[in-house]
């Protein structure tokens, strides 16, 4: 299990960014705060998982992302890599960091209710999102580590 950082979100839009934070915690990098501001966070959209990706790569981590199935949080998450994944808790996009994926259970960082376990099924009924625009974010997976 990765030991993930309980980082905390400051505003109701900006999730994908506190995951960042805490993916890049995780991996033992802090970043300052004008790269941290350097990832776009709009108060209507959030972040796009596009950009977190780029801003990934900029900063210098290898970043594997798209569409992902289970066995790729377990195996991913087994090797040290944390995730960074988009669900739909509330009919509303969030992003948390997965640090361990198991048989059926699931621990991760939720940057609006801290660490968080649950089940296999609970997790695939929510692991998605469509945004405003209609891209569609099936299982969408961000994972990052260090060269």
């Amino acid at each position: 299990m990765i030991d993930l950082p309980d980082i905390r979100q400051q505003a109701d839009h900006d999730c994908g960014p506190t995951a960042v934070r805490v993916l890049m915690r995780a991996l033992g990098r802090r970043i300052s705060l004008e790269q941290y501001l350097s990832l776009p966070c709009d108060p209507v959209d959030g972040t796009d998982p596009r950009a977190i990706e780029t801003w990934l790569r900029g900063v210098g981590l290898r970043v594997l992302s798209g569409s992902m199935a289970w066995t790729d949080l377990i195996n991913l998450s087994a090797s040290g890599r944390p995730i960074i994944c988009l669900i739909t808790p509330l009919d509303i996009g969030h992003y948390v960091v997965v640090g361990s994926a198991q048989q059926s259970q699931i621990s991760y960082q939720c940057p609006s209710d801290g660490p968080t376990v649950t089940t296999q099924f609970r997790w695939m009924r929510q692991w998605r999102e469509v945004d405003r625009l209609g891209a569609v974010y099936h299982q969408w997976g961000i994972s990052a580590w260090r060269p």
